[in-house]
């Protein structure tokens, strides 16, 4: 019990010392963002000033913010954290909010001083009687110690004991009905047949490893999760990429940040933009840059400027011998179908074609030989395509389910 009195009391006296402060307190900026969801905007203005930026829409508003701070050691240019918030237009409460790091800086590790003597304030006016703020530190540092030893083991064990005949077996069962779902698994996708040995023999290790390697990476980086997550963000806040991609042009001007633009304006389909954007880029030592040569090829080339797709992919090669790329070779196939060069574009599919990942080349090949005439040697690839897919995992099957459509709807 002297042990439990010591405790109190130098809890106690720590709550009384915390008592003497300004009125201000330091926090993280996410944490700041995060505390003032649903409440006014003009919370957050008082924190961070005025907005370099106020987008408006017929429902809310976007309030941005770009809080700057240089990191130790970060080179010259633009660090900080923009601070992007989405405000109800008619009540001016904040709806939701996002960061993103620009430069070096990281979000997570900013802090600003907020004002928080009007909360304690109101603290103290909501109590019956009022207690000076180091009393009723002390009282609630007293109440809520610990008191060791004296609670009875049978109290804590009690419980236990009572259900103990229903949890082993519900624990066993889950384990076996949570090894029979990743065997499934192991079977449908098509792994390694030696995961289902190291899940049945090894019950905990066996799936927790299998769960880390196989099922994880699937969910947090496949292609479907990232399509879901953007599709996500699209349908929430359909330009908020865009915003980010101009903003950091706007900021640092470098390659990739034209390049992000770039690609953004692709997907949106406003192709001439998106030109224009790559041409700015090819300057000075990226002249000749092959990603930006490619991404300017495959712009102009959905925009139908097939001699201008044609020349950018060829000064690509001129320039940049040793670059391999099987998306820009079967681009380059499509752009000589597309200018009627028929017989440079079967030697083009004919050499992109076999080493493809994926289904797509050889079903254009295929269209393009049985456009030539050459029937029977189209109907074999198509059959050879759909032939590998039948026999190969079921995730390459659902990848490519558009390609091998087309290929069963050529071959019928």
């Amino acid at each position: 019990m002297l042990r439990v009195a010591a405790a109190a009391v130098s809890i106690a006296s720590l709550a009384l010392a915390a008592c003497g402060h300004s009125g201000y307190a330091v926090r993280p900026v996410p944490r700041i963002a995060s505390d003032n969801v649903g409440k006014p905007v003009s919370r957050l203005q008082e924190v961070f000033g005025v907005p370099r930026k106020i987008d408006t829409t017929p429902t809310k508003l976007v309030y941005v913010w770009f809080l700057e701070e240089t990191p130790a050691g970060a080179p010259a240019g633009f660090h900080g954290c923009e601070l992007e918030v989405t405000v109800d237009s008619r009540s001016a409460h904040v709806l939701g909010y996002s960061l993103s790091n620009i430069g070096w800086a990281k979000c997570p590790e900013m802090a600003r001083k907020i004002h928080v003597a009007e909360r304690r304030a109101k603290r103290h006016a909501s109590a019956s009687r009022p207690i000076p703020c180091g009393a009723e530190r002390a009282l609630r540092a007293v109440q809520m110690a610990p008191v060791p030893y004296t609670t009875p083991v049978s109290a804590l064990r009690a419980p236990f004991e009572a259900y103990g005949v229903l949890i082993v077996p519900l624990i066993f069962i889950l384990t076996l009905a949570v090894q029979a779902g990743l065997i499934v698994h192991v079977i449908r996708t098509g792994r390694n047949n030696l995961w289902i040995w190291a899940i049945a023999l090894l019950p905990a290790a066996g799936s927790l490893a299998y769960i880390a390697v196989e099922i994880l990476p699937e969910i947090f980086g496949g292609r479907t999760a990232r399509r879901t997550r953007a599709g996500m963000q699209r349908i929430i806040d359909p330009n908020r990429d865009l915003r980010q991609a101009a903003a950091e042009v706007e900021h640092s001007g470098n390659v990739d940040a034209r390049r992000r633009l770039a690609q953004q304006l692709y997907e949106r389909g406003q192709y001439a933009e998106a030109i224009a954007v790559y041409e700015a880029g090819l300057k000075g030592i990226f002249e000749h840059d092959p990603t930006l040569l490619l991404g300017l090829a495959s712009a102009q080339f959905a925009a139908r400027d097939f001699a201008a797709a044609r020349a950018s992919l060829e000064r690509l090669i001129q320039h940049n011998p040793d670059f391999k790329s099987a998306d820009g070779h079967l681009l380059y196939a499509r752009t000589l179908e597309a200018q009627d060069a028929l017989e440079e574009a079967e030697h083009e599919y004919a050499a992109v074609a076999p080493g493809y990942p994926g289904a797509e080349g050889r079903l254009r090949y295929a269209l393009l030989l049985k456009r030539r005439g050459k029937i029977d040697e189209a109907r074999r690839i198509l059959k050879d395509l759909l032939d590998s897919a039948k026999f190969g995992p079921s995730h390459y099957r659902k990848a490519q389910a558009e390609w091998l459509e087309r290929a069963r709807r050529e071959i019928s």
